[in-house]
């Protein structure tokens, strides 16, 4: 039998800017090609009205291709409607928005 794991080739992550729940602006990561573990460095800049703030957020999603199709793997959202680490991280973002703050997030499930 073989999981869906065995079957990914390629991996990367669809990085969304949304404000009041629609997609403003999207950017996706280098493809990380046969990654079991894939890590995702990069750095992406979103030009912003400063008056949209309050009502944005980001929504990074997983996307797995396969011989198949592309998969949706996982989501982390970091935004005023989120709770714990990521509404910590985007708080500090807001806070300091010339400065890169880097923090590791573990994805939701599909």
């Amino acid at each position: 039998m073989f999981t869906t794991e065995c079957l990914i080739l390629d991996v990367h992550v669809k990085v969304s800017f949304l404000v009041h729940g629609r997609t403003v602006d999207k950017k996706k990561t280098k493809i990380q090609k046969k990654a079991f573990s894939p890590i995702f460095n990069e750095a992406f800049i979103f030009d912003m009205k400063e008056e949209d703030l309050s009502h944005s957020s980001i929504v990074c999603e997983v996307i797995g291709d396969s011989v198949l199709k592309s998969e949706h793997i996982g989501h982390v959202i970091l935004g005023l409607e989120t709770f714990g680490a990521e509404v910590r991280h985007w708080n500090e973002m807001m806070t300091s928005p010339q400065k890169q703050i880097a923090e590791w997030h573990p994805i939701q499930a599909s």
